[in-house]
């Protein structure tokens, strides 16, 4: 049975990136404590690409703004999550636990916020393995669950599967199956306005590709346990638990519901997501070098703090590490 698509990618051009982005900044610069807005990421695949900001305030500044509110309509696609905040504290230290790709000050203070990381060789190696191990697994159960469930966000899954370029480069990983599939991956998101895949081409390409990938996580996990501080149990999401095992595995119990209600879209994954439980296992340590362990706490701390001083904007994080406040 072939794969259903939501989410679409559209039409959009440069311009209209550049016109959003400027809307933005407008806003977010009025408001006092205001130190710079950063950019990541570049412009690869309009309609597909998504902006990515960060705003960096004074430390105890309290920012009740809500960046997308008044926000053009006619450019809301274009962003897949919200404006991130981060205070000057918080941000200071960032560049010793984080790696960013692309990343340029577009307004306010750039030279006080150029800041290099201040980590030994033996500790950017161990945040490298980490970080990549941390996005395998998170792409992992995502697209586990939309495989199984037969239905494909698929936006968000070419913007996270692109992604994985970096988690290979991360785990010196230069050839063989998966890096050949992103690759052709990448030349299809770089045509997509011009060319696009036809469905039952992208839906052979993602069964293909997750068999592939399945194989991989197994390896890479078995090589590289995922380090999480010890807990009783591991509650992903609100359906998803994740216990330690030997390798990584997934169950899921519920009510499959039939094919036949796909025509509902968005609202077949999520009833499906209320009907079923998941469970993945993946070889955990939980102990590991000092770096490794006080970013899990930088993150930890980080998202306390911009609940309070930074409601209305998101938080940068892996999307794993956020799982285990």
């Amino acid at each position: 049975m072939g794969l259903k698509f939501i989410d679409l990618p559209g039409a959009a051009e440069p311009k209209d990136y550049e016109e959003a982005v400027g809307s933005l900044v407008r806003r977010i610069r009025e408001f006092p404590g205001v130190i710079g807005i950063i950019r990541f990421g570049s412009l690869m695949s309009p309609g597909i690409s998504d902006i990515d900001l960060l705003v960096v305030f004074e430390d105890d500044t309290r920012c009740d703004l809500k960046p997308l509110e008044r926000f053009p309509p006619g450019y809301a696609h274009l962003l897949s999550h919200g404006v991130d905040a981060m205070s000057w504290s918080f941000y200071r230290d960032t560049p010793n636990y984080t790696f960013w790709f692309n990343s340029k000050c577009i307004w306010g203070d750039a030279e006080r916020l150029h800041i290099k990381p201040a980590r030994s060789r033996d500790e950017e190696e161990a945040l490298k393995i980490q970080t990549a191990i941390e996005y395998v697994i998170t792409n992992y159960i995502d697209l586990t669950l939309q495989v199984s469930y037969g239905i494909i966000k698929l936006r968000a899954m070419l913007q996270h599967l692109k992604g994985l370029a970096y988690d290979l480069e991360f785990l010196d990983i230069t050839s063989g199956p998966l890096h050949e599939a992103v690759a052709k991956l990448r030349v299809w998101m770089a045509r997509w306005q011009e060319r696009k895949p036809a469905v039952a081409e992208l839906s052979e390409w993602i069964r293909s590709f997750y068999g592939i990938f399945t194989a991989f996580v197994k390896e890479q996990t078995a090589m590289h346990p995922v380090y999480v501080p010890l807990r009783a149990s591991y509650s992903y999401t609100r359906n998803v638990e994740l216990i330690p095992g030997a390798s990584a595995e997934w169950r899921r119990s519920g009510l499959p519901l039939p094919g036949a209600l796909f025509f509902l879209g968005r609202r077949y994954y999520n009833l499906q997501h209320r009907l079923n439980r998941w469970t993945f296992t993946f070889p955990m340590k939980h102990q590991a070098p000092e770096i490794v362990e006080k970013r899990f706490e930088y993150f930890r701390n980080m998202k306390r703090y911009n609940v309070h001083h930074f409601p209305g904007f998101s938080h940068l994080t892996t999307g794993f590490s956020e799982k285990f406040d």
